[in-house]
């Protein structure tokens, strides 16, 4: 594992000396044009950015379970579901998730109760996702322990191919750092497919994790904050040992940077 960390005193060059396709600024890689020619060892790839795309059936085959329950278009509550309750979610207080895995499904998903991610992975559908509830990262909240073990990774990531909505309630599980006192949803949304994939909200909201649609009209218009990707320090302990990372299941953007979202 690859971790890069930027102190935002620090000029951009001089912090990302080492990874040689970053160049002097970010600018560089932002264009449609740009290519990548294997110029980083921890980077596997050689072609356009624009042409940078798993396989179709990429997290099909690293899947778990896919579930195919009723009929395709039914909506189906995540924490309620019988399978994934009884595999997943602590019996003790009935919203600690131990995913640790990819899990997939054929319906559209409701998030309906709280969810605390003690162990994060990846849950997607073919379908859409409302997550209507609050979904934290335990370890981020004010007076939390810090994981204590490699797979302990807080942060889940919801991908969709028909459009995520977001809308958690006001919540008492601020991390607060930017006093926003606005809603929040720990973890990383994903719904692309080349044109008409979005996350959607109904009003300002404080993400702390990651965002990748084709649209965000919705959160521009709407507004708050992202803090996008996340610290080193909100993994579990390595001991510098790479065979303990062979257990973690978690996908997230990083690293950590604040951007305020605002419509002009």
């Amino acid at each position: 594992m690859n971790i890069l960390t930027r102190d935002p005193e620090t000029v951009w060059n001089q912090e990302f000396s080492g990874v040689p396709y970053i160049g002097a600024s970010p600018a560089d890689l932002h264009t449609e044009s740009y290519e990548f020619k294997n110029a980083d060892q921890f980077l596997h790839y050689s072609g356009r950015i624009t042409s940078l795309s798993p396989p179709r059936d990429y997290l099909y085959k690293k899947t778990s379970f896919f579930i195919d329950d009723g009929s395709d278009g039914k909506e189906l509550s995540l924490m309620d579901f019988p399978f994934f309750k009884d595999k997943f979610v602590s019996k003790s207080d009935n919203k600690s998730l131990y995913l640790n895995q990819i899990v997939g499904f054929k319906s559209d998903l409701v998030i309906n109760k709280p969810i605390d991610v003690v162990k994060g992975g990846i849950i997607f559908t073919e379908g859409s996702i409302k997550i209507n509830a609050t979904v934290k990262n335990p370890y981020l909240v004010r007076n939390s322990s810090t994981p204590n073990n490699p797979d302990e990774f807080g942060y889940l990531t919801f991908i969709a191919k028909k459009g995520i909505s977001l809308n958690p309630p006001p919540a008492d599980c601020h991390v607060d750092r930017l006093h926003s006192k606005m809603p929040e949803f720990h973890g990383f949304l994903v719904c692309v497919n080349g044109s008409t994939g979005k996350v959607s909200t109904s009003g300002p909201i404080h993400i702390v994790g990651g965002v990748a649609s084709d649209k965000i009209d919705s959160l521009v218009e709407n507004g708050g904050f992202i803090e996008w990707g996340f610290d080193p320090d909100e993994l579990g302990p390595f001991n510098n040992d790479p065979n303990e990372i062979q257990g973690f299941y978690g996908i997230a953007m990083g690293p950590r940077d604040i951007e305020v979202v605002v419509s002009e």
